[in-house]
């Protein structure tokens, strides 16, 4: 099993289809202030929805192709952040997270995405690291921008939210430049 201590407070663990009923408690207490710019959450309507991503998601990581963590804050579920995809030619990896909302506020997510950057750069050899958040989505824009990831451009109408198209942010952040920091 796959688990990352991030801080004394903070830690990922890997998420598997048995821990789809507390993830989906979660998500579905937090539904409407996670759909401000969480696209899947229709999708995941039940324990069993959430099983069945929770499936499809550990058979990427035992493929190397991502990995999808429990964010724990003092031992508690409280979020999501995976790596959304590694691309084996380019060396690149593109990151996600979210927090229920009584937890954000507190450097979990700043924390979080420095310990994936670790990971993606000095054990997966990655070159590139991504972040793509909602232009709107100014809390997950800081995240990137305190870690000093550098602003590549506009993605326009990169998703659909619930009717609603909305330009991504991309941020990237080289090896060497995280090397410097």
């Amino acid at each position: 099993m796959f688990v990352m201590t991030v801080n004394d407070k903070v830690s990922l663990q890997l998420l598997e289809p048995q821990h789809a009923a507390a993830l989906f408690a979660i998500v579905d207490r937090e539904r409407e202030y996670l759909r401000q710019w969480l696209g899947w959450l229709d999708n995941t309507r039940s324990v069993q929805t959430q099983a069945l991503f929770l499936f499809t998601a550990l058979k990427q990581f035992a493929e190397g192709k991502g990995l999808t963590t429990g964010i724990l804050y003092e031992d508690e579920l409280c979020g999501t952040a995976s790596i959304n995809s590694y691309d084996p030619i380019t060396k690149t990896a593109t990151l996600g997270y979210w927090l229920s909302e009584s937890h954000t506020g507190k450097g979990i997510a700043t924390d979080v995405v420095r310990a994936l950057m670790d990971y993606c750069f000095f054990e997966r050899g990655m070159e590139v690291v991504e972040i793509r958040a909602a232009v709107g989505n100014i809390k997950s824009r800081a995240i990137a921008e305190r870690l000093g990831f550098a602003l590549q451009g506009t993605a326009h109408n990169a998703e659909n939210l619930y009717g609603r198209w909305v330009d991504h942010a991309v941020y990237q952040m080289t090896r060497k430049a995280y090397n410097h920091n």
